[in-house]
């Protein structure tokens, strides 16, 4: 087994944040990432070139559609033995562990399961119309609440040597006698749990980002579908209720990675605090 916990996840056109997520990602812990790139027209090669270099990704060109759940079994397939655990998440969504310093201390206590499912928190767009300069954690700091229905989802962290395969982009289809929990080892049975809990540990999703990179976001469609997405999903999920600022400890390390200076954590107050 070469590594404990891998990130499996499919992308395009990410290359602005690209960065900032593998460097959050070590630091709580990633060991390796296997990214899938749908035809990206950026940066993203170049960003991954150096991660790839160093044996911490690797990087399959994935030019069809729909795609997500295709390249999921194929990272089941061709990297299960690699990897004692594999998340699958999205590049606008950041697993953060709360009760301990790593993702790799949380799954410690989860061994003997097939998979953990943890639940996000929806981060709306903190009063930006335009992209703001800056990292993602950073600017946007504002999110729902957290018994917004939209948080009882999961994004799956599996053992895969106890999956067969992707049922959806949340959630997995399990061998005899495995299954996936959450947080507090309750069994899941599909991409919702009954309750919202995020004591352990969270996934800050930034699914607007700004108006603007929300507009180009529902123009691009769904990885699984040929759909576009509905103006309405920003209308309804462009969630600014709660300042969250749980994020600032990880902002001088992080910074001193992605632009190789430490600045001050920036505040954000158009909402009262």
């Amino acid at each position: 087994m070469k590594y404990y916990l891998s990130v499996c996840a499919v992308m395009k056109n990410e290359g602005l944040y690209l960065k900032e997520w593998l460097e959050f990602h070590k630091m709580v812990g990633v060991e390796h990432f296997y990214l899938y790139d749908n035809d990206s027209s950026d940066e993203t090669a170049d960003v991954v070139r150096p991660y790839s270099l160093k044996n911490e990704a690797t990087l399959h060109h994935w030019p069809s559609h729909p795609l997500q759940l295709k390249a999921y079994m194929h990272c089941l397939n061709a990297y299960r033995s690699e990897s004692f655990w594999i998340a699958f998440i999205d590049l606008d969504e950041f697993i953060v562990p709360v009760a301990t310093e790593t993702i790799v201390g949380f799954l410690k206590d989860f061994e003997e399961f097939g998979g953990v499912g943890v639940n996000w928190l929806l981060y709306g767009n903190s009063g930006h119309t335009k992209k703001p300069a800056g990292l993602q954690i950073e600017n946007y700091t504002y999110r729902s609440k957290k018994n917004l229905p939209s948080n009882c989802h999961i994004k799956s962290i599996i053992n895969p040597g106890k999956v067969k395969s992707p049922k959806d982009p949340h959630c997995f289809r399990y061998l005899p006698e495995a299954y996936a929990v959450t947080e507090n080892k309750m069994k899941i049975n599909g991409s919702l749990t009954e309750a919202h809990s995020s004591h352990k540990i969270r996934i800050n999703h930034f699914f607007t980002r700004s108006t603007e990179e929300s507009r180009i976001k529902m123009e691009r469609g769904n990885p699984d579908s040929k759909f576009k997405r509905s103006w309405d999903d920003f209308e309804r999920l462009n969630r600014n209720d709660v300042l969250d600022r749980s994020m600032e400890k990880y902002l001088p390390e992080l910074k001193q990675r992605v632009f190789g200076e430490t600045q001050q954590p920036m505040h954000l107050s158009f909402l009262a605090e």
